[in-house]
């Protein structure tokens, strides 16, 4: 208790003392404290810091401060890929196919509702049908100078309209021959459109510019 004591009030000596404080254990295991240096004690507070030896210099640790290059560092910012503008072969052929698959939509809900307001919805879907793709048809052949590719044009804009008035079901039509029937009429419209793929393939086109709503291909 009583060296517990002791190392409490030796502890608690201001840090303006001007003393280090030493510990040193005896052959009976009894441990003493002293602020006075001995051989074989061991120092356990040091009030002063040490200088530093003769010849010696101490090297302060500086923190580098950023430069205005560092600063000026910025993260690269992302690029951005260019959006591709889809040609007007490309166009007509999206509008048909969409057309088509729109109309067979809306006429499909119609059947399982048998509404009227249905039924007008799908008759103003086939009627914008057959005018949007019949502009795009008109602006994919003004593209291009190659005979066949307009060859392969008008007979996809033909089976085109041939599937859009095709949607009604017959009257007497059962549901399987009605499905099967339209199933082809889509495998007929994705061959069309490759039949332009390849003519557009086997003769590449010439780059086409736009110029007061025109297209002008050299």
């Amino acid at each position: 208790m009583i060296k517990n004591l002791l190392l409490i009030s030796l502890l608690s000596v201001p840090v303006l003392a001007v003393a280090d404080i030493y510990r040193y254990k005896d052959a009976d295991g009894r441990t003493y404290y002293t602020p006075e240096p001995k051989e074989g004690y061991e120092r356990i507070i040091k009030s002063k810091p040490e200088l530093p030896k003769k010849g010696h210099s101490v090297v302060k640790k500086t923190t580098p401060k950023p430069t205005q290059k560092h600063q000026a560092i910025v993260p690269n910012k992302p690029v951005a890929e260019p959006v591709h503008t889809p040609t007007p072969i490309e166009k007509f052929k999206g509008d048909s196919f969409f057309a088509f698959h729109m109309c067979s939509v809306s006429h499909q809900i119609f059947l399982l509702t048998g509404k009227k307001t249905d039924y007008e919805k799908f008759s103003a879907y086939l009627d914008e049908g057959r005018r949007k793709t019949k502009l795009s048809y008109q602006a994919a052949v003004a593209s291009t100078t190659n005979q066949a590719v307009k060859s392969a044009l008008k007979e996809f804009h033909v089976k085109t309209l041939s599937a859009l008035s095709t949607i009604h079901a017959g009257f007497d039509e059962r549901k399987i021959s009605y499905e099967a029937r339209q199933q082809a009429i889509s495998d007929g419209l994705t061959e069309a459109g490759a039949r332009i793929d390849v003519e557009l393939e086997l003769a590449p086109e010439p780059q086409c510019i736009t110029l007061a709503g025109q297209n002008i291909c050299p």
